[in-house]
């Protein structure tokens, strides 16, 4: 054992499974502490973009608890169900706000919500996520 450890690339290989194992474990650490945090402010993002689309003295509800799940959709770029935040004020509907997905992104799918009110009319439409270059077409 004593010729094994004075070879060097045994001593700079456990050195490194060391390091990894340390760094794996700060990671993971990390990664569980905060994952509350991140569900939370990801919830606080959502809210304030939803807001931006359909401002908040037009409805009274928790819009983020007052959902409908639709399923898959190809007309809104989706493989998976898609959930429908509804707007209410005084328990009548005002708006509907969904994400659907733009597949042809430069750099991968363009994920937006957008909003639309009872009668029909278009409330907004933003960008919730992209992998586009930054500034690039903003």
């Amino acid at each position: 054992m004593k010729a094994l450890w004075n070879q060097p690339a045994f001593r700079v290989g456990l050195m490194l499974g060391v390091f990894a194992i340390v760094a794996t474990t700060l990671v993971a650490f990390t990664e569980e502490s905060t994952r509350e945090q991140i569900r939370e402010n990801e919830r606080q993002a959502l809210l304030e973009a939803i807001n931006v689309l359909v401002p908040k003295q037009e409805y009274d509800n928790n819009i983020l608890s007052d959902t409908l799940v639709l399923p898959p959709t190809p007309q809104l770029g989706t493989e998976e169900p898609t959930v429908v935040y509804r707007a209410r004020k005084n328990g009548h509907p005002v708006a509907a706000v969904l994400t659907a997905v733009a597949p042809d992104g430069y750099s991968g799918s363009i994920k937006i919500l957008i909003a639309i009110y009872t009668d029909g009319t278009l409330a907004g439409v933003r960008v919730i996520s992209h992998k586009e270059t930054p500034g690039l077409g903003d």
